[in-house]
């Protein structure tokens, strides 16, 4: 630490000693902070809030003259946040508020989607005052609510900096700022971290974090902590994130509060914490009724909220024997609660359901959303209850609750219910074994394709789907479990595509492929590529339904996906490297999807009102195969990737989706909301789609017995 006063500044006033001295005094009462607040916890609430500049229009380089005047950005997307925050060995630990323990889990595992940071609570101190090399210079006094304040600057260079900015790609980078200090009593009162540098390849220009401090007494003890922050964080393309934290409820901690980590527990302070309950283990399929008991208050509501409910039908097993009984006590939790803008204002509400209450116990269970009839389902208010999503944690574990066009004091009413069923979620019971896994597939002849002769699944269950919709076919395993591949829904014509690799346009059979479906469950071996995900699902499909097939080459007529006359329009990013198994990407479902791969992530929002669909698209080193395997889902159309572009892109696109090739017009007609997908590539992306035959490989069934899924 080296300390540098700046010429003409001997004295900041009367009472203050020497510069030198008062940070000595900061760092000390930073210190005794820091040990206190290991005792501490606080619920810290996040508003966030995306400006974005209109898709096509040109980004200002970081830098450049009007760089940081964000004023083109529009307002797109607000949700607010409420968690609990504490401390653990040597970094910030975070849980939804009031659940009493905190888990091993860093704070993006817990919100998955839009911007969010640590360090407020007491990494920055921690960082900046004692584990990185700063370099101080003393700016003499000023004059801050209505008292005499001594200012600081400082300078943490890259080499000695634990500051992590994630953006396209992860990078540490050096920071600096400011700090003002209280002379009298050498507290903080407001600290200032700006990121330097940030290379082009993040997407970013510069994040930048304020926090006001304030001295918080408790008991004989008195701590300083945070009162507020603010990040900003301006993008290189004008788009501008901006989240406002406010910190309440600091106390210590409690009995029943715990800090998990792994299987032990960190029972701070000496107090035995409560022993939590055992999940309730309930078979797999068992359909049951829930009914909310309280409002919820859009415009005050927080992701990480607990919600009650009531169960309105009872839980009975395959023999009708009651397991819970009706009117039982459910806990539900708010996910994610976000407001949108712009062209089709919406309020959008995840909600999960946690635990059951018996015997005056919160007993918590795994469940998915029961398999809805239609797209979507209207529910009081205006609003839609929307098919399943994935969050990358567990397949079809959230509610989503749409309410297009919605006043800002909306106040979603108590007795709203809908339908759920056990099972997928946490270890409800074994899974339904379907016998031996299948031997590998004998090699035939060169004209033959093969299923590798790789490992098998360790264990699948295949079983015919509860219903028509909604259907989840990802390319892959889970993000949270990479052993495990889960669809819904799937007919055998998306399992040969998933195996295969291959669009839905290039297999040819006689016999139907289509007519049944099926839910499916799978354990790949550990370690798998995907190669050998691929071969294995081969493997099981020879065996399970004696599918035999070959390739021909034919002419297909398609629409190829390749760079517009006008010149790409994306951003570059680091190609994924590595041929390990992607850690999953959930296939595309109608209404939230979000696609992740090997640090791809491909984020798909459908919102819908006055009969218009809105798809909103936000990737991040995303290649042109994931865009194209999304786009053909969503419209169905047989589209190719003839671009010829290698590795990983970001990039937003935004259109209104067609679902029939005969109505898609090639230009925005009047009156519409957003262009069609067409104009949206060419105008955003630099893309364009040309229909035209190419000779494609296309798979010929040979043989298949098709109801051999059945069995």
């Amino acid at each position: 630490m080296r300390v540098v006063v700046l010429l003409g500044v001997a004295l900041l006033m009367q009472a203050q000693s020497r510069p030198e001295e008062l940070l000595a005094r900061v760092r000390a009462r930073v210190a005794e902070t820091l040990g206190g607040l290991s005792r501490f916890m606080c619920t810290q609430t996040v508003d966030r809030a995306e400006y974005r500049v209109d898709p096509g229009d040109d980004a200002t380089p970081c830098g450049a003259p009007g760089a940081a005047d964000a004023d083109a950005a529009h307002l797109v997307t607000t949700d607010r946040l409420r968690l609990d925050v504490g401390i653990g060995t040597n970094r910030e630990m975070y849980s939804w508020v009031g659940e009493n323990h905190f888990h091993d889990r860093n704070l993006t595992q817990l919100v998955k989607a839009g911007a969010i940071s640590n360090g407020s609570f007491a990494s920055f101190l921690t960082a900046i005052f004692q584990s990185d090399r700063a370099e101080f210079t003393s700016h003499g006094e000023t004059v801050g609510e209505g008292r005499r304040l001594a200012a600081f600057a400082y300078e943490v260079l890259p080499a000695d900096s634990h500051y992590v900015f994630m953006g396209r790609i992860r990078v540490t980078t050096g920071y600096e700022g400011s700090f003002l200090v209280d002379p009298a009593t050498a507290d903080l009162v407001q600290l200032v971290v700006r990121t330097k540098d940030l290379p082009r390849e993040t997407g970013s220009c510069q994040a930048t974090t304020t926090l006001e401090y304030h001295r918080v007494h408790w008991n004989d003890a008195e701590f300083l902590l945070p009162a507020s922050t603010w990040l900003q964080i301006l993008d290189i393309n004008g788009d501008k994130k901006d989240n406002r934290t406010v910190f309440s409820d600091c106390h210590e901690f409690l009995g029943e509060s715990t800090v998990t980590f792994g299987t032990a527990a960190d029972t701070t302070p000496a107090r035995a914490a409560a022993t939590e309950a055992a999940p309730l283990g309930l078979p797999d399929g068992l359909q049951f009724a829930v009914a909310l008991t309280q409002n919820i208050d859009t415009a005050t509501a927080a992701g990480g909220d607990p919600i009650r409910a009531k169960l309105t039908t009872a839980i009975r097993d395959r023999s009708s024997k009651i397991l819970v009984p009706a009117n039982t006590p459910v806990t539900a939790r708010i996910v994610e609660i976000r407001r949108f803008y712009q062209r089709m204002p919406a309020v959008s509400l995840h909600l999960r359901l946690e635990s059951v209450t018996l015997g005056g116990q919160a007993r918590p269970f795994g469940v998915r959303l029961f398999p809805l009839v239609e797209r979507a389902q209207p529910i009081p208010q205006g609003g839609r209850l929307m098919m399943p999503v994935s969050n990358g944690e567990s397949p079809l574990d959230l509610a989503a609750l749409v309410f297009p066009d919605a006043e800002h004091n909306l106040v979603i009413q108590s007795g709203l219910h809908w339908n759920w069923v056990t099972g997928a979620g946490l270890e409800a019971g074994p899974m339904e074994d379907v016998g031996e896994a299948p031997a590998p597939v004998k090699t035939g002849t060169s004209a033959t394709v093969k299923a590798a002769p790789s490992a098998n699944f360790e264990k699948v269950t295949m079983r015919p789907a509860s219903g028509t919709g909604p259907r989840s076919i990802p390319d892959r395993p889970s993000a949270a479990d990479p052993g495990l591949y889960f669809c819904q829904s799937a007919t055998l014509l998306d399992l040969i595509g998933v195996a295969y690799d291959v669009g839905w346009f290039q297999i040819a059979s006689r016999t139907p492929l289509d007519r049944d479906h099926f839910d499916v469950s799978a354990r790949v071996p550990e370690g798998a590529t995907e190669e050998e995900f691929r071969g294995i699902l081969k493997n099981f499909l020879a065996q399970r339904f004696h599918l035999k097939l070959h390739t021909e080459r034919r002419e297909v007529r398609v629409y190829e996906l390749a760079a517009a006359k006008t010149g790409l329009k994306l951003n570059g990013a680091t190609a994924p490297t590595g041929d390990s198994l992607p850690a999953g990407r959930p296939g595309p479902v109608a209404d939230a999807v979000t696609d992740i791969g090997d640090g791809e992530r491909l984020d798909v929002a459908v919102l819908r009102s006055a009969g218009a669909e809105l798809i909103r698209m936000e990737a991040e080193e995303t290649t042109m195969a994931s865009l194209v395997r999304s786009l053909r889902r969503l419209e169905h159309l047989p589209i190719v990737d003839g671009s010829g572009l290698a590795g990983g892109y970001n990039f937003k696109l935004e259109y209104q989706m067609v679902r029939k090739p005969s109505a898609i017009r090639r230009e925005v007609a009047p009156g519409q909301m957003a262009p069609d997908l067409f104009t949206a590539l060419r105008r955003q992306l630099g893309l364009e789609l040309t229909e035209k035959k190419v000779q494609l490989d296309v798979l010929t069934v040979d043989a298949v017995d098709e109801a051999a899924g059945k069995n």
